[in-house]
Formats: structure tokens, C-alpha cells, sequence
């Protein structure tokens, strides 16, 4: 239930955002372009204790706000609908930059010859745009499906509290209780794995039926739709939807770590200065374990990403720009981690080195190695989709005049691509950067992230110390995301 309810909203977020972005002359389209991404850079694990300072019954700042001018509603982040929410929420720059990268490469002329024939603009939205999209929304869909299905931040925080459990939940609660039952943890990953493998043979099948080609050999220039009287609207749509998403969680963030009590029994009590003091974040800033988590993610993030890379792009190399006989099984070897939990991935990485005579656990390799598994399918997606628009002439052109396969690589191929290798690096270090569910059976005092410590602070109570965490946490994420749009265009549809 709340993988599908929360899949369908994240899909309605992120296709409307697209759609504004790339086919309507909707005003201020960086900013539409802003919102659609700009979520992608708040951890879950964030976002979940931010909403629990925002919504939650009774204490919640925006309850206290609404009893205080009259409205009697009494938000609940921990219940279903507030965890739906959540991932409707933070999950949708995924459907954007889907949706929106087919929009983008879409034929209007399609749609503009159904107008010419009497259809009517939401009729060809309904039978022309939509069902050309079916296999970019799948994509988006089975993505944005498989990570709420295996999530495990938002649940642990604002689920299990509530008495509300899912797989991922349940397969880190039977490891870390009091006498861990790991065969009943491999039985309920198995049975995780099982729905997954499931939900990505249903797409292969969908996809199979039909044609979806609408980009030929003749050019075309894309219009925008007019959205006439819509057009301010979709602008506060958009301006709402970023201050909920970004703005709303971090001023929370910023309240609890600047209050030196966090009780607020009213409206006043949020905005008195007298309790307010930045004495947390200078403790913070001068703490052993603070420094350690962030070397820590530091070391693990630009690990992933450089070894990573260099593995995503070579699998990518062979299957798309080499004739190497089963080189299309890389293809299908690469995608097989989207079928494994974040959790199994870390138990399976746990069971297999501490039976191993290499000494790996207890060391941040093992963190590295989880991480470039972890994302070999996004990874090998980024350089693949370069890699698969270069023609092969210019290569076999090298060939010709007596240039080896990795000079022409080097030389050619690699400063053609060197765009998206260098945001699907960016990309990757943003990932790993964030990632709790992989690393938290993995990790050892020496070698626990900034997620970690952010976790471990919450689950003792210590809500100053996981605000302030929380808030530089954010701030290093949207520091790499902004460099990684400015230079190579992360996040552009």
C-alpha cells in the first residue's frame, strides 16, 4: 500500500513538473527546473526527522500553528497517509528527470496533427502524449516503486513507532534485536526479492506489446503548449510544492537546533529568542565524532564514485562500443541490484566477508565495495545513456589510422561523453553520500558516516545534536548538487 500509493504520487509530482518544464510556456522554467530536482539532495532519513518536528500529533510545529488561527486539523506524519506523503514528496525527482528526458526528445508533431483533426488539448494529453510516455512512466514507476519498497529511513522513523512495519523494517529488527534470527531476516529478503523480481518482469512484459518510437530521422521543433489563464497558477504550484518539500524541513531543522529546549507549547514559544542559543553547533562542529562521520562519508562517497566509475564505464564501454561475444549479459548483471534491497545488499555483503579470510569488515573498503553494488544499476544507466549516442565511425575512423581501442577511447570517446560520465559521478557520490540502508549492518565505531551518527543520534533521543547534524548534512548535499548542475548539468532534463 504504501509503496503504490506512494509511487503514484510521486509520478504525479514529477510528470507535472516535467511536463511544465519542457512542453508548456509556463513562467520561470528554471524554477520549475529547480524544484524538480532540488528534493533529490534531501536525504530521506532528513526529511523524515524534519516532518517528525513539523507533523507530528499534538507537538508538531504546524499543529501548533494551525490551533493557534483556528483550523482544527492535527497533521500525523506517523501514520500511513503522513509516510505516503513523504515519499510522494521526495521521491518525485526521480519521475523528473524520467518523464521530463522524454518529453524533451518527444515529436509534437504527433500531438499537433490530432489538434488539427478537432482534438481537444486534454483529449491528446489523454490518448496521444500520455500513452507515448508509457515507457518512461514504467521506467519511472518501477524505480520509484522498488526504492519506497525497500526504504527503510522513513519507516524505521516514522512507521515503526506507530506499530507500522514493512520488509525492510523487519529484516533490520530481527538482525539488531536482542537475540538476532538471521535466517528469519534471509527468509523475509528473499520474500522482498521475490516482489521486486516481480514488479521488473511486469515492465519487460508491458513494454513488449507495443511501439513507442516518435524520434526519426526528420527534424522537428519542439512547441510549447499555451497554458493561458494556468500559467500563474502552475507558478504557485511550483513555488508551494519546493517551499513544502525544502524550505518547510529546513526552517524545522534550523528552530530544533537553535532552541536549547525542545519543548513549544505554543505559537510564542517558537519565535522566543530568549531560548535560543548556537552553543549546539559549535559543540558540533568541535566533535571527535562528527569530524570521523564525515571523513568517513567523504572517504566512502568519493570511493564509490571514483571506482565505481571506472567500473560502470568500462561494463558500459563493452556493451555499447565492442562486439565481445555475451557482452549483452554485463547489460543484465548490471541491472540485478535494483532487484535487491539495500538491506539484503548489506547482509549479504556482512555474511560473506566476516567468513572471509580477507579482512575487509571493520574497514571502509567494505563500505566502498557496498556502495558501487548498491548503484551499479544507476551507475551503468549514466554511462550507458553516453555512451549509446556516439556513432560508432568516429571510433572505427581511429581504428583505421592505427590507434589502439583505449587510445580511441581515451581520445575520442571519452571527451564526447566526458558530460555525463562527470554528473553520473556526481550523481553516484551523492548516493552513496546519503545511503543508511547499505552501511548500517556494515559499519564498526571506526568506520561509521555522517547517516550513521545522524541515526544513532536520533535513536537516543539527542534532537539538537541530530538537527544541527542534520542541517550541515543538507548543506554539504546541496553544495555537491549545485556543483555537479553547474558543471555537468545534474538534474537537467
Amino acid at each position: 500500500m504504501v509503496s503504490t500509493f506512494g509511487c503514484l504520487g510521486a509520478l504525479a509530482i514529477g510528470g507535472g513538473l516535467a511536463w511544465l518544464a519542457t512542453r508548456t510556456d509556463a513562467p520561470a522554467p528554471w524554477l520549475i527546473h529547480l524544484a524538480g530536482f532540488m528534493p533529490l539532495f534531501i536525504s530521506l532519513l532528513i526529511a523524515s526527522l524534519a516532518w517528525s518536528l513539523l507533523a507530528s500529533p499534538e507537538v508538531g510545529y504546524l499543529n501548533i500553528v494551525l490551533d493557534s488561527i483556528g483550523i482544527g486539523w492535527n497533521l500525523n506524519v506517523y501514520s500511513l497517509p503522513g509516510m505516503i506523503g513523504i515519499f510522494a514528496l521526495y521521491y518525485s525527482p526521480y519521475a523528473y528527470i524520467l518523464i521530463g528526458s522524454a518529453l524533451t526528445v518527444m515529436n509534437p508533431e504527433i500531438e499537433e496533427s490530432a489538434q488539427v483533426h478537432g482534438a481537444k488539448r486534454f483529449t491528446v494529453l489523454r490518448n496521444v502524449t500520455f500513452p507515448l510516455l508509457t515507457p518512461a512512466v514504467i521506467a519511472a514507476a518501477l524505480l520509484v516503486f522498488v526504492l519506497i519498497a525497500e526504504n527503510f529511513d522513513v519507516v524505521q522513523i516514522l512507521g515503526v513507532p506507530n506499530g507500522i512495519e514493512t520488509l525492510s523494517s523487519r529484516i533490520y529488527n530481527l538482525m539488531v534485536s536482542y537475540r538476532p534470527n538471521q535466517n528469519q531476516a534471509a527468509a523475509v529478503g528473499v520474500a522482498l526479492m521475490v516482489v521486486v523480481f516481480g514488479v521488473v518482469a511486469l515492465q519487460n512484459r508491458i513494454l513488449k506489446r507495443n511501439d513507442y518510437a516518435t524520434v526519426t530521422g526528420k527534424g522537428y521543433r519542439p512547441r510549447k503548449m499555451p497554458l493561458g489563464k494556468w500559467r500563474w497558477l502552475a507558478l504557485v504550484a511550483t513555488i508551494l510544492y519546493l517551499f513544502i518539500a525544502v524550505v518547510l524541513p529546513m526552517l524545522a531543522l534550523v528552530v530544533s537546533a537553535l532552541r536549547r529546549s525542545q519543548y513549544v507549547g505554543s505559537v510564542g514559544d517558537l519565535f522566543d529568542t530568549s531560548v535560543l542559543s548556537t552553543a549546539r553547533f559549535s559543540s558540533t562542529l568541535e566533535s571527535d565524532d562528527f569530524y570521523l562521520g564525515l571523513q568517513n562519508s567523504m572517504v566512502v562517497s568519493l570511493g564509490a564514485a571514483i571506482l565505481g566509475g571506472l567500473l560502470f564505464f568500462a561494463v558500459a564501454f563493452v556493451v555499447n562500443k565492442t562486439n565481445v561475444p555475451g557482452r549483452q549479459v554485463l547489460s543484465y548483471i548490471s541491472a540485478m541490484p535494483l532487484a535487491m534491497p539495500a538491506l539484503v545488499v548489506g547482509l549479504g555483503f556482512l555474511w560473506t566477508w566476516t567468513r572471509s579470510p580477507i579482512p575487509l569488515y571493520g574497514t571502509l573498503y567494505i563500505l566502498v565495495l557496498a556502495s558501487v553494488t548498491r548503484f551499479l544499476p544507476q551507475g551503468y544507466q549514466g554511462m550507458s545513456s553516453g555512451l549509446s549516442q556516439i556513432g560508432r565511425d568516429l571510433e572505427d575512423s581511429a581504428y583505421t589510422h592505427g590507434a589502439t581501442r583505449i587510445r580511441a577511447a581515451r581520445s575520442i570517446t571519452l571527451p564526447l561523453v566526458r558530460a555525463g560520465v562527470g554528473s553520473t559521478l556526481f550523481l553516484v557520490f551523492i548516493l552513496a553520500f546519503r545511503e543508511l540502508s547499505t552501511t548500517l549492518l556494515l559499519f564498526t565505531t571506526k568506520t561509521q558516516t555522517l547517516s550513521i551518527l545522524i541515526y544513532h543520534q536520533w535513536d537516543n533521543g539527542s534532537w539538537q545534536s541530530v538537527s544541527c547534524l542534520a542541517l550541515i548534512f543538507s548543506a554539504v548535499l546541496f553544495a555537491v548538487g549545485l556543483l555537479g548542475r553547474a558543471l555537468f548539468g545534474l538534474g537537467k532534463t
